[in-house]
């Protein structure tokens, strides 16, 4: 996973921070990778293209819709206040594992092409 941010403009990395920032503040060591991902990490981009993001988080059993709703929310004041689209995809850590050893096309597009915005050591994780 790439740890560049070159394709992005000014703005657009000052949203990422800023969403990075908020979602840690909310989600602490339960946050455990934040992941830009698609055309905005690869350099194929358009005039059009939004910024697409996973964020994995570790949640307990009958909790996602609220995370979902919260970070969606933290997005969209981030989207507000820096002029960009940011599409979140929003992943239970135990989940997004299973996802990746069974080889999703999702998993190993982002796993390839992503640009890692935050990660949570695994000895810091609750």
């Amino acid at each position: 996973m790439s740890a560049k941010k070159t394709h992005l403009a000014r703005h657009e990395r000052a949203a990422l921070g800023a969403l990075v920032r908020r979602l840690h503040q909310r989600y602490g060591g339960d946050l455990e990778r934040v992941v830009l991902f698609g055309s905005k990490a690869r350099g194929d981009f358009n005039s059009e293209s939004d910024l697409d993001v996973l964020v994995v988080v570790s949640m307990r059993s009958g909790e996602y819709r609220r995370y979902w709703n919260e970070i969606v929310d933290i997005a969209c004041d981030v989207e507000l206040e820096y002029n960009v689209v940011i599409s979140p995809i929003i992943k239970e850590a135990a989940i997004y594992a299973k996802m990746r050893s069974q080889g999703l096309l999702l998993t190993r597009n982002i796993e390839q092409d992503g640009v890692s915005l935050w990660m949570t050591p695994p000895s810091a994780r609750s």
